[in-house]
């Protein structure tokens, strides 16, 4: 699909980098919409986005999560932070949106949690005392969380010897285990068609650039991106330590 993509842009009268920017842009002004106006549509959309797979990839973070308080940036609807404590793992969730704070509260609350740990908040500007937490979380941000301003609130509030852990985006759909079922396999092929027309997919080396090394290294972390290999796609994941107090 892709191919017939770009043969059809050639055809048109805007160049085709002009037409990856338009679409780009299209698909910013709809993601901002996403977060805020169409909150209530985004578990959906999110589903659809990724052939079914979006619970699946949002779980992908917790792998190399510490037990210990955390900290979930950008809770968006509440699942992470729902399951979070139903692993018993004590922890608080930012998020600026009005209307996800809305959702994910309502999540929680119907879960039996009446005061759900949730606040609005930037993560540029973190309302927690130094060291507070042990980890901290977060799945499929958007560009916030490699600014060196957040980087450096993360370091500022997680304890020594303490882990963040950024599901940075999806590689592509070209997972372990491909699945068996026909429909599956054109729903990733469709999906990966989609994320190569939009430019959603992330690079395998994407997040290692030196200004994220400089940023996690004043914020006294060490660490970088990997990529995971899931049975139906590859994420990239990045992972930081926070230096431990020296002797």
């Amino acid at each position: 699909m892709p191919g017939v993509c770009r043969a059809a842009w050639s055809q048109g009268n805007l160049p085709m980098s002009l037409t990856y920017k338009l679409i780009r842009a299209l698909m910013r002004a709809f993601f901002k919409q996403l977060y805020t106006n169409l909150a209530w549509s985004y578990d959906a959309v999110a589903w659809l986005a990724s052939a079914g797979q979006w619970r699946t990839w949002q779980r992908a973070g917790l792998q190399e999560l510490p037990h210990g308080m955390t900290l979930e940036l950008g809770f968006g609807t509440g699942n992470i932070m729902l399951e979070l404590l139903q692993r018993r793992i004590p922890a608080l969730g930012i998020d600026p949106s009005a209307q996800m704070a809305r959702l994910a509260a309502r999540r929680l609350r119907r879960a039996g949690l009446a005061a759900p740990p949730l606040c609005r908040a930037r993560a540029q500007a973190l309302p927690f005392p130094p060291a507070t937490f042990q980890a901290i979380l977060s799945t499929f941000p958007t560009e916030y969380i490699l600014a060196p301003a957040t980087i450096a609130e993360i370091g500022r509030v997680l304890a020594p010897g303490g882990r963040l852990v950024a599901l940075l985006g999806v590689v592509d759909l070209q997972g372990s285990q491909p699945p068996h079922n026909p429909m599956l396999r054109l729903a990733d092929w469709l999906v990966q068609g989609l994320y190569q027309l939009t430019g959603e997919a992330v690079q395998a080396g994407q997040g290692q650039s030196s200004t994220l090394a400089s940023a996690l290294e004043n914020a006294g972390l060490h660490g970088g991106t990997e990529c995971i290999q899931l049975p139906r796609a590859r994420l990239l994941r990045l992972v930081a330590i926070k230096h431990p107090i020296s002797n």
